[in-house]
């Protein structure tokens, strides 16, 4: 087995018994449909038929190249500039998924990523978000001012990704996830923020990207 599928099952063991310990009934929904052809989603939560994904994001050749050209420099120099690349395997895994639940259109839906992305690392707003842009403009009196802003080439739109119901993120070493509720899901992909309420370490926040603003509203588990 390669690097990645070792971590993937590792992490879905970890995530698995971390649902559990919360009250939740996860099993490993891979090995309960086994028999049957087609890929699977790697967890059911059996109390709120939640159909859940585990996915790692890893560095493609081209960002561990550049991770050596960082670590050289710092080395060497002392410093360096780094400029964040897209995150491409984030829009990859996202699409598998999307796949896999339509094949389950009743089902309530989550997908859970961990980072192991290195010096590339970002928050999971900030890939949800999309990649920022602002507009300035020109005048007259060569004064240059901003007319514009917002994000574009977000993954979680209206007409995109309605299959998941909420994307999270899990932090082995503090052990916490936090939960992303996609408010555009459609409505029988939606988890309830109820289902997580007696989870000490969850933090759950909803996505909306509204006149021209990413807004993350949150709301921690208590």
């Amino acid at each position: 087995m390669t690097r990645e599928n070792d971590l993937h099952d590792q992490y879905k063991k970890e995530i698995q018994a971390f649902l559990n310990k919360c009250g939740l009934n996860c099993v490993d929904y891979e090995k309960v449909i086994e028999s049957e052809n087609g890929k699977k989603p790697d967890i059911k939560e059996e109390k709120n038929d939640i159909l859940i994904e585990i996915k790692i994001l890893f560095l493609n050749e081209e960002l561990k190249e550049e991770q050596r050209k960082v670590n050289k420099e710092l080395r060497n120099k002392g410093g360096t500039t780094y400029w964040f690349q897209e995150t491409s395997n984030f829009r990859g895994h996202l699409d598998d998924c999307r796949r896999k639940f339509r094949s389950f259109p009743s089902k309530k839906t989550m997908v859970i990523f961990v980072n192991e992305m290195g010096h590339q690392k970002q928050p999971l707003e900030e890939l949800i978000s999309g990649q920022e842009y602002f507009t300035y403009s020109i005048y007259d009196d060569d004064s240059c001012k901003l007319t514009g802003y917002g994000n574009k080439d977000r993954e979680i739109r209206k007409d995109r990704n309605k299959e998941i119901g909420i994307l999270g993120e899990y932090y082995p070493r503090e052990n916490k996830i936090v939960l992303i509720h996609n408010s555009y899901a459609d409505k029988v992909r939606r988890v309830s923020f109820s289902v997580f309420d007696n989870c000490e370490h969850i933090e759950q926040k909803v996505y909306r990207y509204e006149n021209g603003e990413v807004q993350f509203n949150s709301r921690v588990a208590c």
